[in-house]
């Protein structure tokens, strides 16, 4: 099948290890959104956000996804933020399924915390993550084919994701 899965969640959720493990385990290629975004724009996505502001950040993001939705057979960590824009879902729908991973808002937390090149998480409270992270949870849900529901090892998460997208074949 050469379709794509594309991982989707909230920071820290585990897209890009889980990601490097399940392109291992089938064979596929396996691509990062956010690396995309930062050569495109030439400075780290803290920087585009300081620099240029979210909505320049949403717009070299967009243009990213277009180019990850003509891949084919590869593994993508899309940002947490890429499906909760309406304008994103098409070109990742046309080529691809999306994986919806969720160890949930304690382990995601823990994991984004004390990381200083995440600015959404730099210019916001635990409450307030908590509530992006509900209200993303409910988008996520809304238009994944297929979800983790808890927290797994990078491997146990490919191993579960290998044998569901197996099974569609």
């Amino acid at each position: 099948m050469d379709k794509n899965i594309f991982l989707c969640g909230f920071m820290g959720s585990g897209k890009t290890t889980v990601g490097q493990a399940l392109a291992g385990l089938l064979g596929r290629p396996y691509h990062d959104l956010d690396n995309w975004i930062i050569t495109a724009a030439g400075m780290p996505v803290s920087e585009i956000f300081a620099q240029k502001g979210e909505g320049f950040f949403r717009d070299v993001e967009h243009q990213q996804v277009v180019l990850a939705g003509g891949l084919r057979g590869a593994v993508v960590a899309t940002g947490g933020g890429a499906v909760t824009f309406d304008r994103n879902l098409p070109p990742l729908r046309e080529n691809g399924a999306l994986v919806y991973l969720n160890p949930g808002f304690d382990a995601c937390y823990n994991r984004i915390a004390d990381d200083p090149f995440r600015p959404i998480v730099q210019s916001n409270t635990r409450e307030s993550l908590w509530e992006l992270y509900q209200k993303r949870h409910r988008l996520y849900s809304g238009v994944c084919d297929f979800s983790l529901d808890q927290e797994l090892t990078p491997e146990e998460s490919a191993k579960r994701i290998a044998d569901w997208w197996n099974s569609l074949k």
